[in-house]
């Protein structure tokens, strides 16, 4: 199975695991966490991109090449080979990587709240610290009240039904915290540019899991087609609330 990585000027991943063309590396006794180590693995070079714990700058992009994939799971390899240096990486920004994130978590979140805030920030035009706040102490409010139902399904007061829902529910809301996160340390600049690559990764980490309703990939072409120099809002196609 084909996938890309995202490593630092040196060919570090976001975990440290150094990346070069050639390499095989073979675990038959830890298969399941071996594409986990990597870091952001991804089917395409232009979701490698953007789903990445690395800061966009000085980035460099491998094809790796998975084998002996486990039945149902094609993130279980025993083994993979880096393939290739890509020489042109597609370019992004943490901005970018933001807009991506919003769009994404906003198909598989319920709350108005956070839409119409994920809306605001994608169109430029609510992008402060306050705004964020608010929004983060809302779905903060939503988390406590998952936690509060899964301790009642613990006591049997619930059902096995609900607490997948709830569960479901809570992960959603813990990718939206992660993205809200990111969007506070915005505001920092530069200075907190690792810190908000990082909760933007943690917020996308398992999103996949929950595209079976939306393209992700498509999103990801239309972010990067936006550009950073254009207006991301118009070129994205972001539907009103």
């Amino acid at each position: 199975m084909k996938k890309y990585v995202l490593t630092n000027e040196s060919g570090d991943t976001g975990t440290g695991v150094k990346i070069k063309a050639g390499k095989y590396v073979h675990d038959a006794a830890q298969h399941a966490a071996l594409l986990a180590r990597l870091t952001s693995c991804a089917e395409t070079a232009e979701l490698a991109v953007l789903v990445s714990p690395i800061v966009p700058n000085n980035v460099r992009l491998f094809q790796v090449h998975s084998w002996n994939v486990a039945v149902g799971d094609p993130n279980q390899a025993q083994n993979y080979t880096v393939i290739k240096e890509i020489p042109t990486v597609p370019r992004v920004t943490l901005e970018l990587r933001m807009i991506f994130a919003l769009l994404a978590i906003r198909e598989i979140v319920t709350n108005n709240d956070f839409r119409v805030w994920a809306d605001d920030w994608i169109g430029n035009k609510s992008r402060g610290a306050d705004a964020a706040l608010r929004i983060r102490k809302t779905l903060d409010g939503e988390h406590q009240a998952s936690e509060e139902l899964e301790t009642l399904a613990a006591w049997g007061a619930s059902s096995s039904d609900d607490l997948k829902t709830v569960h479901k529910m809570d992960e959603q809301t813990q990718c939206a915290l992660h993205a809200v996160r990111a969007a506070e340390l915005a505001e920092g600049g530069s200075s907190q540019a690792e810190a908000m690559a990082a909760e933007l990764a943690i917020a996308l980490k398992d999103i996949a899991r929950d595209t079976s309703k939306f393209d992700l990939q498509a999103i990801a072409a239309r972010v990067l087609d936006a550009g950073p120099e254009q207006d991301p809002d118009h070129d994205v196609g972001v539907a009103a609330s």
